[in-house]
């Protein structure tokens, strides 16, 4: 299975969207679409944001290991993420986050209060 597989089979077990994974590693969706579609390579520190955000590893996506197992039992891809923009002190994307966490869907009409 190539990166670009590994990173679109790990988002659809996450059950989530290709701009909810955007918002969950920072990225773009235009970019998180050309990585599932191999037009493009993710550099290795994006890839650690996406397999952060995918709740696997680095080594998964690069095909080392077949172990899928999250890098934290106890927390959704979507608490990781917030934790990460909370300690990089990220305010837009803090807020971005919990809206799609409290809200289920976060999309161009999603207001934050």
């Amino acid at each position: 299975m190539t990166i670009a597989q590994r990173i679109r089979d790990r988002r659809l077990k996450q059950g989530i969207r290709q701009d909810d994974l955007a918002v969950l590693s920072g990225l773009t969706q235009s970019q998180i679409s050309r990585y599932e579609a191999g037009v493009s390579s993710p550099a290795i520190p994006v890839l650690r944001v996406l397999a952060q955000a995918l709740d696997t590893t680095i080594e998964y996506l690069l095909g080392s290991t077949e172990d899928q197992s999250p890098r934290t039992a106890d927390l959704t891809p979507e608490e990781t993420a917030l934790v990460d923009a909370v300690r990089a002190r990220d305010v837009a994307r803090t807020f971005r986050i919990l809206a799609l966490i409290f809200e289920g869907d976060l999309n161009e009409d999603t207001t934050l209060r």
